[in-house]
């Protein structure tokens, strides 16, 4: 059964989120090898859920909705995949979308969010690849670096994200916002509370650093970690930026900001 919010329903989750996501989830760190907690959405669809009172979102133009199919019924949550998909290369133009896998796309954006509002991360819940263990260079001593030679791996997704119109960022998310909700509230929450989750995501993630330069690394172990005693103690989607570079950061961190501005 598909959960409505209160208010005008709007087109633009789904890319906002997969923006968040994109960011939560497209690596790993060097050689941990300690296993990530796993949580699984509990579905409670037989449940009464409260229901939030949130203020609508501006009404998508009639020729963008028309162009970018972002009008009539939504799917199930369960049968969205597909829908979605869609959507995102209507977005994407000629972009491939190889970097999305797996299936219940919007609960596991839903998990994702909730973790990066926290500043955790949760590989196994992103609906993107991973791109594997970043790369490291020796250093001076018993010193390693981070190798800058990696961030390229993370330009599509960050171009992706830069090359997206504010508003039809916005359009999407008012689109898929009612399955974005009905997602956050089989974890437990009510109905109307995603999208000042999705707010606080976006804000840890607009709080991330952006550092320039040699980024220092120590073995500890069977793993490595930050020289600077301030970026190891940074929470893990912070630490997942870096990893990103700086340019990639601060394509992500504008594009959204931009959408924060519209959605807040």
């Amino acid at each position: 059964m598909q959960s409505k919010i209160a208010g005008k329903v709007n087109p633009n989750i789904l890319v906002a989120i997969v923006l968040v996501a994109v960011v939560g989830g497209v690596s790993v760190w060097v050689n941990r090898d300690t296993p990530e907690l796993v949580v699984e959405p509990t579905p409670t669809p037989e449940l009464p859920v409260q229901i939030i009172e949130i203020e609508p979102l501006p009404e998508t133009p009639p020729e963008m909705a028309s162009e970018f199919e972002l009008q009539g019924e939504l799917p199930s949550i369960s049968d969205s995949d597909e829908v979605v998909r869609a959507h995102l290369q209507l977005l994407g133009g000629t972009t491939p979308l190889e970097w999305l896998e797996g299936e219940q796309t919007v609960r596991r954006i839903g998990v994702q969010v909730a973790n990066i509002a926290d500043g955790d991360l949760i590989y196994q819940q992103s609906p993107l690849l991973r791109q594997g263990n970043i790369d490291i260079l020796p250093g001076e001593g018993d010193l390693y670096l981070l190798d800058s030679g990696s961030y390229i791996r993370y330009n599509a997704y960050a171009d992706f994200l830069a090359g997206i119109q504010p508003d039809l960022l916005v359009a999407f998310y008012r689109y898929y916002e009612p399955l974005l909700d009905q997602a956050y509230s089989e974890l437990g929450n009510p109905i109307g509370a995603f999208r000042g989750k999705l707010i606080t995501a976006i804000e840890m993630i607009l709080a991330a650093p952006v550092i320039e330069g040699d980024i220092e690394l120590i073995r500890s172990g069977t793993s490595y970690e930050y020289r600077d005693p301030a970026l190891e103690a940074l929470p893990s989607i912070h630490k997942q930026l870096l990893r990103m570079g700086p340019e990639n950061t601060r394509k992500i961190q504008a594009a959204l900001q931009a959408f924060r501005d519209r959605i807040s």
